[in-house]
């Protein structure tokens, strides 16, 4: 048994995933773009030094969300 309340938390919650998932979305997109441009140009697809930049900026931002980070990086990196 729910609470009457905790039925709109979780619409707010699927509400909050679903912007997040379109997010991501774009974000592969984009990064699938870039990664085209590097290969083209024969460079590594991979940039070491752009991803520890954007892991640190993640923990700046929001303290504990370098793992989310990685996840998000090697998940826009992944091959469909």
């Amino acid at each position: 048994m729910n609470p009457p309340d905790l039925q709109l938390e979780r619409q707010v919650l699927d509400n909050l995933d679903g912007k997040l998932l379109r997010l991501l979305i774009d974000r592969k997109l984009a990064s699938s773009v870039a990664q085209g441009k590097k290969a083209r140009a024969g460079l590594p697809v991979r940039d070491p030094a752009r991803e520890a930049h954007i892991m640190q900026r993640y923990e700046y931002l929001a303290p504990g969300a370098g793992p989310v980070a990685r996840a998000i990086l090697n998940w826009c990196c992944h091959a469909d």
